[in-house]
Order: C-alpha cells, then sequence, then structure tokens
C-alpha cells in the first residue's frame, strides 16, 4: 500500500502523538462544573410587567394601552405562553 501511494507522491502518516487526535477523543478531557443556577428569578407583581413583550409596563398606563391591552386578551387566539420570569405571558400568533 505504501509502494502505491508512494508511486503517485503521497505518503502515510505515520506519527500517532496526541496533535494528530481530535480534541474531542483525547483522553485528558476536563469537563467543568455546571454553573450555579440563579439563586433568585426574578419575580414580578401582576400588571408590571407586559404580558406580550415582556418589558416593564408604565406604573400608570394609558387609557389607551389599557384598552388595546383588554382587546388583545379578548382575542381568541391568544394561547397562555410559559415563561419563568413573566407568569401571565401571552401569546398572540402573527398572520
Amino acid at each position: 500500500m505504501k509502494e502505491l501511494l508512494n508511486s503517485h507522491g503521497l505518503s502515510l502518516q505515520e506519527e500517532t502523538t496526541e496533535t494528530t487526535i481530535h480534541p474531542a477523543f483525547r483522553g485528558n478531557i476536563v469537563i467543568p462544573d455546571l454553573p450555579e443556577e440563579p439563586e433568585s428569578i426574578i419575580k414580578a407583581e401582576k400588571g408590571t410587567i407586559c404580558v406580550f413583550c415582556n418589558d416593564p409596563f408604565p406604573l400608570v398606563p394609558s387609557p389607551k394601552l389599557t384598552k388595546l391591552g383588554d382587546f388583545l386578551k379578548a382575542k381568541a387566539e391568544v394561547r397562555r405562553q410559559l415563561e419563568p420570569t413573566n407568569p401571565w405571558a401571552l401569546h398572540l400568533p402573527v398572520r
């Protein structure tokens, strides 16, 4: 086999050092510990975070904003969305 390769100007790599082994298959892999979970998840009170975009809600929302929110919440397509920081999160599919 070596002679055939040599006749075409090729050769086998015979060195078997750690550099030729892909890092994923080397034996000296150190797996880091998983990061600690955050001690506290930001908890929000109902009405302080927008249910659709999770941004802070104004302390005194305008009547137009309140009316728009009520209108969108009443839509049949609105579904609950599981959000760890916003338990009141809603999803309104875009058509």
